[in-house]
This record gives structure tokens, C-alpha cells and sequence, in this order.
């Protein structure tokens, strides 16, 4: 992204200290830290962008629907955001174990991120999905706002 405009300044932010690490290496003239979007209270300034890449199959419902008020709050008007995400039943949120452990997986409907969005008067401009393999013959399906 900086090689594309330099003029921006970026600030990270991961639950994971190592990823902040990782990010600090490889984007050195950026700024990270360590917390959890799950609240960003401590963030005062307005932001042009965001990017919630994968985090919303770890948030209730409850989490979720702060996230995005936080993001009403956090972001300037004509902002854009990038959200990554599983669609599906949140009946059939569950545990999975994977490269990281044991996690609990979080569905939310389309509807229900939609509806969130709308609410927060935040517009959709394109989403997608991408086939996101889990195994040789199994896939998930990602979907992308």
C-alpha cells in the first residue's frame, strides 16, 4: 500500500504481538500495536480507511455490532472499509481447530452484516467471495465488503 502512496500514514493493530512484530519488520515506517478491535476506544483520531481482514468469525454478535459503531465513529466521511468474513448460520458457529489452535468460528448472515452497515450509514460500493481452501477436497467460502 505504501509503495502505491507514500504520502499515507498507516496504523496497525493485531491481538496477536507477533503479527505486530511481523508488520513492524516488514512495514517499518508504519505504526502497530498490540490490541484488540474489539475496543477501540483508546483510538481518537478519524481514520480514511479500514481493513478488518478475518476477524468478524471471532466475534458474537454482540462484538460485531460494536465493531461497526466503532467504525461509524472512527472513520471520515467517504471512508472506505474492507471486511473479510464467512457468511452463514449463526446457528452453525462452532469450534474449529486449526494452524493456531482451538478456536470458536463465528457465522453471521449476510442480512445481519448488511443490516449492521446500513445502520451505521455505511454503503456497500462491491462485495465478492473467494474460494478459501481448508483441505484437499473441502473449501470455505470468504466473503468480501
Amino acid at each position: 500500500l505504501l509503495n502505491k502512496r507514500p504520502d499515507i500514514q498507516l496504523h496497525g493493530i493485531d491481538i496477536a504481538p507477533k503479527m505486530i512484530e511481523l508488520a513492524q519488520k516488514n512495514i517499518p515506517q508504519a505504526f502497530f500495536e498490540v490490541a484488540d478491535c474489539r475496543d477501540l476506544s483508546h483510538l481518537n483520531q478519524k481514520f480514511d480507511a479500514l481493513i478488518a481482514g478475518f476477524c468478524l468469525p471471532y466475534f458474537n454478535r454482540e462484538e460485531t455490532l460494536k465493531l461497526f459503531a466503532d467504525c461509524k465513529r472512527l472513520l471520515n466521511s467517504n471512508a472506505i472499509i474492507y471486511f473479510s468474513f464467512v457468511a452463514g448460520d449463526p446457528e452453525n458457529s462452532t469450534y474449529k481447530t486449526g494452524v493456531g489452535g482451538r478456536v470458536y468460528f463465528n457465522y453471521h448472515s449476510m442480512d445481519f452484516i448488511k443490516n449492521i452497515l446500513n445502520e451505521n450509514e455505511i454503503s456497500i460500493i462491491r462485495e465478492f467471495e473467494v474460494n478459501y481452501k481448508t483441505s484437499d477436497n473441502d473449501f470455505d467460502i470468504h466473503n468480501i465488503i
